[in-house]
């Protein structure tokens, strides 16, 4: 029980001090270290934690009342619903979770309100105003089945650094991870083809988009300039590479607006015959 430790480990820090006060032989003092060594590093191994084969709704079942709050890493596979969003919302925000990786876990819709009168309506999806102000959450493994990040989902989740959204995503909504400030880069994948307003607004951290397939960024819909994130982080990676001197793929025949918005990185940019529209501000601010 981590109540316990930390309560033991209070008690030998302070017959710590009494022993040196004392003056105590070096081998009472070495024996206390190493019993205080022992206690911290179980507080460690207690702090990160592996819920496998969860039930939707069971989350706090599965977490011991103490541990919830002592917890800095958890990872979970199995079902999600409100009630488990719910917790670990509260987990972050008045506990110790910094990382949470549900990879493998599913959300499904049911369960209580998570944060105000939000509910899960589907399965497989971020909701709206999932983490919504978890200023405490620094890293999300997100799960692999989702296929849309609802609005406002990661909407003031400043210490976030770093996210990389699945090839399962169609749909990033509006605000969704507006005032991210702490976002240094994010990867974003082939099967995103629409993000809404100002979806990366106040991104202003960010310093690179990583994409793996050039064609399928050229179609996406962005529904304004900061649902780019291009907008802040001005450069744009191809495969781990920066891409300076811009190819149009010959298969495509139309370039979506703000597809480069902001690319400051660009040196050259070359388009083939097969491009039959460019739209509003494509390239808009690339220099």
């Amino acid at each position: 029980d981590s109540t316990l430790l930390a309560s033991h480990l209070s008690h030998i820090l302070n017959d710590s001090v009494l022993l040196a006060g004392k003056n105590d032989s070096l081998q009472q003092q070495i024996i206390v270290n190493q019993q205080k060594d022992k206690i911290i590093e179980r507080l460690k191994a207690l702090s990160q934690l592996r819920i496998e084969h969860n039930v939707a709704g069971k989350l706090s079942e599965r977490i011991s009342p103490n541990l919830k709050y002592l917890a800095t890493n958890l990872s979970i596979s199995g079902q999600l619903n409100g009630t488990d969003i719910a917790l670990l919302r509260e987990m972050i925000n008045n506990g110790s979770l910094k990382h949470l990786d549900v990879e493998n876990a599913q959300i499904v819709r049911g369960g209580d309100k998570y944060y105000g009168d939000n509910i899960i309506k589907e399965d497989n999806v971020i909701g709206d105003y999932f983490f919504v102000d978890c200023t405490r959450l620094l890293s999300i493994i997100f799960p692999h089945t989702i296929t849309r990040i609802g609005y406002h989902a990661f909407k003031g989740c400043s210490g976030l650094t770093a996210i990389n959204i699945p090839n399962s995503v169609t749909s990033i909504e509006y605000d969704a991870f507006y005032g991210c400030s702490g976002l240094t880069s994010i990867s974003i994948p082939n099967s995103v083809t629409t993000i809404g307003n100002s979806a990366f607004s106040g991104c202003s951290g960010l310093t690179s988009v990583h994409i793996t397939d050039l064609a399928a960024w050229c179609r996406v819909s962005f529904s304004n300039t900061s649902a780019n994130p291009l907008d802040y982080a001005h450069h744009l990676y191809l495969n781990g590479e920066e891409v300076k001197e811009l190819t149009i793929p010959s298969s495509m025949t139309i370039i979506r607006r703000y597809a480069f918005l902001g690319c400051s990185g660009l040196t050259s940019i070359n388009i083939p015959n097969s491009v039959k529209s460019i739209e509003n501000s494509a390239f808009m601010r690339c220099i």
